[in-house]
């Protein structure tokens, strides 16, 4: 299930016969969930929505405006399409049409980048706005920003609400600052005329809109392609033990292939292949059969046939160690031994191994990661390229 906003929440599990007090007290967690990659939910929650059937919650969820789906088997996620997944692109760019419509022309392609010299950076003099939430969006206009990219970012009146999740570093979320620092910050509520128009202000002249708004809510807010094309606005739209990790690698995933599928675009438009607007789709959805497509690809096989080797993380004695394929050993088995002595026999004999950090503070001093950590009252990843 899902929901951005604590109304909806609460609603849905009211009207599923849930206590007052464990909805109120539930909400917190839920709220964390992308910081701390769970969401557990309160018992008695999962008791009242174990009462009624799948159709009813659908349909409570419809009136209520909470997002929700069935968890479905690999099997049923490979039923999906024809499409093998092993040639399936987690985005799609299309050229929009070029055709009249409302009585106005299809805008010539203009560029907010200035083409006096090579730029420091690949992507420098262009413009990006988003509107983003979560971690998938700001991640990908991150990505863009360290490739030159001046980013614009609009957010709600009083700021996205993300700014005070924890931990905090100088009075702002360390999450959300990882995200979003550099970027430049207009508020404005779209949900009003006013606001709508000054978006649409904002997008004007720029290379790439970015949002992740649910399907149909662009058309909604009269801010999809077609409303900002009439606007002469060039645009491009996306729509027990520890645990190993603290972020969720789908919204990471996702994130990193949006900014993929926004360079397809740019890079389209700059060499010719493309002369008029441009739109690019990609979802989390797209992401996870990435993810998934080894398991999905085994499915195909013929029966009997034995899978490849997968590496692990498992514990040790005192610790987590991540393991890769061909160590030929057990989680048991590495159970009895301390990390350093397992890593010692694994790379003596050319197994890939590494000991596992839980602490995210220690990454920046870990000798092995420490050159790619800029410092600047939070330790953020320095970006992994250069270009001359």
């Amino acid at each position: 299930m899902e929901a951005l906003e604590v109304q909806p929440w609460r609603d849905f599990w009211k009207a599923v016969g849930a206590p007052a007090k464990d909805i109120a007290n539930s909400w917190r967690a839920f709220a964390a969930r992308h910081a701390r990659a769970a969401a557990p939910l309160i018992t008695t929650l999962a008791q009242c929505a174990a009462r009624h059937r799948y159709t009813a919650l659908f349909l409570i969820a419809e009136r209520t405006g909470m997002g929700l789906c069935a968890l479905r088997t690999l099997a049923d996620r490979r039923a999906d399409s024809d499409v093998r997944y092993d040639d399936d692109d987690p985005w799609e760019l299309r050229e929009l049409p070029r055709d009249e419509r409302d009585g106005l022309p299809a805008p010539p392609y203009t560029s907010s980048r200035p083409h006096t010299g090579f730029p420091q950076l690949p992507l420098g003099g262009l413009r990006v706005v988003e509107s983003t939430r979560g971690v998938q969006g700001p991640l990908a206009t991150s990505v863009l920003q360290a490739l030159g990219a001046h980013v614009i970012r609009i957010e709600q009146p009083g700021g996205d609400p993300s700014r005070g999740a924890a931990p905090l570093a100088g009075g702002v979320s360390a999450r959300f600052a990882a995200l979003n620092a550099g970027k430049e910050i207009r508020q404005t509520d779209i949900r009003t005329a006013a606001g709508r128009s000054a978006g649409a202000e904002t997008v004007a002249e720029t290379d790439v809109f970015l949002h992740t708004w649910a399907p149909g809510e662009a058309a909604r807010l009269r801010l999809d392609e077609e409303d900002l094309a009439r606007a002469r606005h060039t645009v491009r739209t996306p729509d027990g033990t520890p645990a190993p990790s603290l972020v969720t690698l789908l919204d990471v995933l996702g994130g990193h292939l949006a900014a993929e599928s926004v360079l397809a675009a740019l890079l389209a438009r700059e060499s010719g292949a493309a002369t008029g607007r441009l739109r690019v789709d990609s979802s989390l959805l797209g992401a996870s059969r990435g993810l998934l497509r080894p398991l999905l690809r085994g499915l195909d096989e013929a029966p009997g046939t034995q899978p490849a080797e997968a590496g692990l993380v498992a514990p040790t004695a005192e610790g987590l160690i991540a393991v890769g394929a061909g160590a030929g050993t057990t989680p048991a088995e590495l159970a009895t031994a301390p990390t350093a002595a397992w890593l010692g026999r694994l790379h003596a004999a050319g197994i890939p191994a590494r000991a596992v950090v839980t602490d995210l503070a220690a990454l920046p001093q870990d000798p092995a990661l420490s050159a790619y950590f800029t410092h600047d009252g939070c330790a953020r990843p320095t970006p992994p390229w250069s270009f001359a």
